[in-house]
Order: C-alpha cells, then structure tokens, then sequence
C-alpha cells in the first residue's frame, strides 16, 4: 500500500497556478476584513440604514481619485472641526468659531452648513462672516441665540440656502457686481465670475456681556461633490464603508456554505456507502438525478436565448 508524503502534496499544490491565485485572493480579503472589524466600528456599518447617520455626507458624489485623472479639479466634500478662541474686552464675551479651508478646485461646492452646539444663558448675539483670499470681508449673517433665563443647551444649523444669507449679501453686490447664489458669491473673485482659490477664513463670532457661551461642538460642512475612495450613493452612505463591512459578511457566509456543504455530502456519502446495495443505488441516483435536472434547466436556458437571438 503506497503513502503520499506531505512533501509531494505541497509540490502537486504548488504546481497549480490557479490554486495558488486562489489562496492568495482569499488570503487578501480575510486580511481586509479583520482590518476592516478593527478599524471600523461596528456601530458605524449598523447604522447603514439610519439617515440620520449620514446628513452630513454629499449625495451620488464620486470618489477624490478622480481628480487624479480629471482635466478639471472636482470640489471634494469636507468636515472642518471649528478652532475657538475666547477674548474678553471689559464686560463684552468674544468666543470666536474659526473655520480654515483651502479652496483650490475650478468648480463652486454644492453649499456649506454650520452646525454648533452651545451652552448659554441669557441672550448673546451672532455674527457669520468669511475672509476670502484677497482679503475681502463678506458678512453673511446677524441674528442671536434664542433667549434663555436659565442655562440651556442649544443645537443650531445654519445654512448657505438661508434666504437671510442671500438678503445680507445682496447689500454688498454693488461691491462685487455678482448676482448668484451665496456659494457662488462666497467663492467668486471680485470682478470676475470665476472661482477664487486660495485661503478662506469663515468665523462665527458669539458677544455675551458679562458671560460667555460653551462651545459643546461645532463644525463646518463645505458641500463637495468628490468624497472618500468610493463616493456616495444616493442616500448619501459612504460606499466603501459598505464595501468593507460587506466583505466579512460575505466570507462569513461563503465559507460556512463551503464546509456545511462539505459535512452534509461526506455524512451523505459515509452512509450510501456504508447502507450498500439498494440503499447505496438509489441514494447515488438520486444524486445523479439532481446534476442532471440542473443540467436539463441550463440547457432549456441556452436554447431559449438562441431562438430569441434568431
């Protein structure tokens, strides 16, 4: 009785080159996907279907890699956390929001949103504002916080589509000669109508007389229309974290399909063989019966396709 040693198995192995594509591409995924579980919080891939998730992200964007290979720079789409900076003069409270963003694109972003969260007490006053790259100042808006006798916190969104954004910058058009919209008149040079790149400062400045406001978050979202390696789909979820997460997912599936496929043909098998005769006949049949009539389908398939082709 001959013996195959484990030497002459790996050599058989190691000649198939497909074999060997194989293990290195399974190789590769399961490596992507334990970096994937550690990397990634679980959370973040339980929230695919949660919209609320996902407000901050754009809509149907393409991947930031295309501007490698495009003529033309697309806007990427980006989350600024705010620098603060608090300074008292007197009685007056000056806590400054400072957004930098460097714009080097030959297209006008989608929008930009503020969204803060502050904690207060009484009344303080609002101020929006941007220093552009050639070191104009455009005011954008003047409001207050909701007035509070006690110390509440306070979540706030503002918006470049607020009609009192446009409003203001209409008072200021007789100095840049735009009639666009508010994006567009933020990142537009003076006496042109093309894209100013270069260095933007966007502020939010809170006054308080004698208090100051607690910044609790805050940031700027500059609405691009390029983000991550994958983009976005159109319910503005970032694909690659779908991509990524899915890939366990799908090994974790594939494997146990495998070997429960494996386990239930050898138990199948181990019992035909040891039953014998009749029981071994018609459990092998059966078997047959079975790679026949897929056969018998994929056949009729064929055919009709060829008759729809003729």
């Amino acid at each position: 009785m001959s013996s195959v040693s484990t030497d002459e198995i790996k050599k058989e192995f190691l000649k198939s080159k497909l074999g060997l594509v194989g293990i290195f591409i399974l190789s590769g995924l399961i490596i992507i996907s334990i970096t994937t579980m550690m990397v990634i919080p679980a959370s973040t891939f339980q929230d695919w279907n949660n919209p609320e998730k996902w407000i901050s992200y754009p809509k149907t964007s393409v991947p930031i890699w295309v501007n490698l290979i495009s003529a033309e720079k697309i806007p990427e789409h980006k989350i600024i956390d705010a620098e603060i900076n608090v300074v008292e003069n007197g009685d007056i409270v000056l806590v400054s929001q400072q957004f930098g963003v460097f714009f080097d694109y030959d297209d006008y972003p989608s929008d930009f949103i503020f969204e803060t969260k502050t904690k207060y007490s009484n009344s303080h006053l609002v101020e929006i504002k941007v220093i552009q790259p050639d070191g104009n100042i455009l005011e954008l808006l003047s409001t207050s916080l909701p007035y509070s006798e006690t110390e509440t916190i306070h979540n706030q969104r503002y918006f470049s589509t607020d009609n009192m954004l446009k409003k203001n910058l209409n008072l200021q058009l007789e100095k840049f000669d735009l009639s666009k919209d508010v994006t567009e008149i933020v990142f537009s040079q003076k006496n042109d109508s093309q894209v100013q790149k270069g260095n933007y400062v966007f502020m939010i400045n809170t006054y308080g007389v004698s208090q100051s406001v607690e910044i609790l978050e805050s940031k700027m979202i500059l609405g691009g229309k390029a983000f991550g390696i994958m983009g976005t789909d159109e319910l503005r979820r970032d694909l690659a974290i779908g991509l990524l997460w899915g890939m366990p997912l799908a090994l974790v599936i594939g494997i146990s399909v495998s070997i429960g496929s494996v386990v239930v043909g050898l138990i199948y098998g181990v019992y035909s063989g040891y039953k014998g005769k009749k029981t071994d006949e018609v459990m092998m049949s059966r078997g047959g019966i079975n790679l026949w009539s897929v056969f018998r389908i994929q056949r009729k398939k064929d055919r009709r396709g060829d008759d729809a082709v003729q």
